[in-house]
């Protein structure tokens, strides 16, 4: 997480499990007004659990189920945007239909996204080519 900051410098202040994780937080930030706005969505929960037991995931509270505390579902979201691709961020972006089909997860919401980095993914996924 801290790339090439030594380890001896943050463990005190974020200290890492037996496994060399550290807990960390994904908050989508909703905002309410004229048109309901997600910014980011988390992990999502299309990855296996050998995904979520890898990365320490605790799903046991969702984004359906703090929107749904506030009163809103996925349908009542108007603009999705990613601040980035990662998928700690856009993961939760698509979920799966009970056919195993991938969705977008609010069904009714405009998607934005940088050109630069939508430009930069489906370079990193397409498989020819890698930037330099």
């Amino acid at each position: 997480m801290f790339g090439v900051v030594p380890k001896a410098l943050w463990e005190r202040n974020t200290p890492a499990d037996d496994r060399n994780r550290i807990h960390l937080a994904m908050r989508p930030l909703l905002i309410r007004g004229e048109r309901t706005l997600l910014i980011d969505a988390g992990v999502g929960d299309k990855e296996n659990e050998k995904f979520a037991e890898i990365y320490g995931l605790d799903r046991a509270c969702t984004l359906e189920t703090t929107m749904a505390e506030a009163g809103l579902t996925a349908e009542d979201v108007d603009l999705v945007v990613a601040t980035h691709l990662h998928f700690d961020h856009a993961g939760g972006f698509t979920i799966r239909d009970a056919t195993g089909r991938v969705r977008p997860a609010f069904p009714n919401a405009r998607y934005i996204v940088r050109r630069g980095e939508w430009r930069m993914r489906r370079i990193l996924t397409s498989g020819i080519a890698r930037p330099t």
